[in-house]
């Protein structure tokens, strides 16, 4: 009965917060990519959760402009996926970087991946492609997929199944 209580309670506060991206107003301003990926870990505190995972983040990622507490609510849905995903794997590999080719940064994993055919679907609200071995709401990536849209950005992701993903994202540019 607990567990479906805190479960219960986990999906309350994850439509809650996907309602809410809506009706946001949003401040924007110029702030450090780095900085901000260094303090969502600090807040998912991966060691403790995901203790074998290799974390790694490219040095001088970019400075971005948008409203940081909803990218930080966006980085915290897409690096704890990464981190989730990956945790089965032998040496769980999470990278957070900027792809100059793409303009665009990236959360790369080793994880279980993806059929790519579920490309779009992903980003839907309760859209789980995975079974009961790994918690969630399915609730994350479309909550990812509303603050991008907010920013005017974009957000595409390329999979190999039982290989790993990559998320790209960019944001509009300051204005």
């Amino acid at each position: 009965i607990i567990n479906s209580t805190n479960k219960m309670n986990e999906l309350i506060d994850d439509i809650l917060s996907f309602s809410g991206l809506s009706q946001k107003r949003l401040s924007f301003q110029k702030f450090s990519m780095q900085s901000l990926v260094g303090d969502v870990l600090s807040f998912i505190q991966p060691s403790v959760a995901y203790p074998n995972a290799v974390i790694t983040i490219q040095d001088g990622l970019p400075s971005a402009y948008g409203d940081t507490a909803m990218v930080f609510q966006m980085l915290s849905n897409l690096i704890g996926n990464a981190l989730k995903y990956s945790s089965k794997k032998e040496k769980p590999e999470v990278i957070v970087g900027f792809d100059d080719q793409q303009s665009a940064y990236f959360v790369k994993d080793n994880g279980i991946g993806f059929d790519q055919k579920h490309k779009e679907r992903i980003f839907g609200v309760f859209n789980r492609f995975v079974g009961q071995e790994f918690e969630g709401s399915g609730i994350g990536l479309a909550i990812v997929r509303r603050a991008i849209e907010k920013h005017d950005g974009a957000i595409w992701v390329e999979s190999v199944l039982d290989e790993g993903t990559i998320f790209y994202f960019n944001f509009k540019e300051e204005c």
